[in-house]
């Protein structure tokens, strides 16, 4: 069953599926032409790109990992394009996905940005294991 967050089991998972389904046919492909035979496939993960929702167990992978600090200095935030910032919710628009990420007073907030990162950590982990299964064929 999927968390109240949107996780979901990683058996659930759409690149689970992705690489499920083209193990079978590099399977069926090989008893067919001999292990020999080349094969190629196209796999076109959209992942590790926002949301950062990487299946179970990988969403607490690094949870307890201390992250490394942000290569932060006051202004940098400002010195971003405006549609950068806009994208990211950083112009105080509260309705934004990551308008959490600064403080009252225009500062990172450090809290709500490494939890974002350990979830992006984790789904970048997830799609390198995926990758790492295809790879071993």
């Amino acid at each position: 069953r999927a968390r109240a967050s949107g996780m979901k089991a990683e058996a659930l998972s759409p690149l689970r599926y992705l690489v499920n389904a083209s193990t079978a046919q590099i399977d069926n492909h090989t008893a067919a032409f001999g292990p020999d035979a080349p094969w190629f496939v196209h796999l076109s993960f959209v992942s590790p790109h926002p949301p950062s929702t990487p299946p179970r167990p990988w969403d607490r992978a690094f949870g307890s990992a201390a992250m490394p600090p942000l290569d932060y200095a006051p202004g940098d935030i400002d010195a971003l394009p405006h549609q950068t910032r806009m994208l990211l919710g950083l112009l105080g628009d509260a309705s934004r996905a990551y308008a959490g990420w600064l403080l009252s007073d225009g500062a990172p907030n450090m809290t709500a940005i490494d939890a974002e990162r350990t979830l992006y950590y984790g789904l970048a982990g997830y799609v390198d294991a995926q990758v790492r299964i295809i790879s071993e064929i």
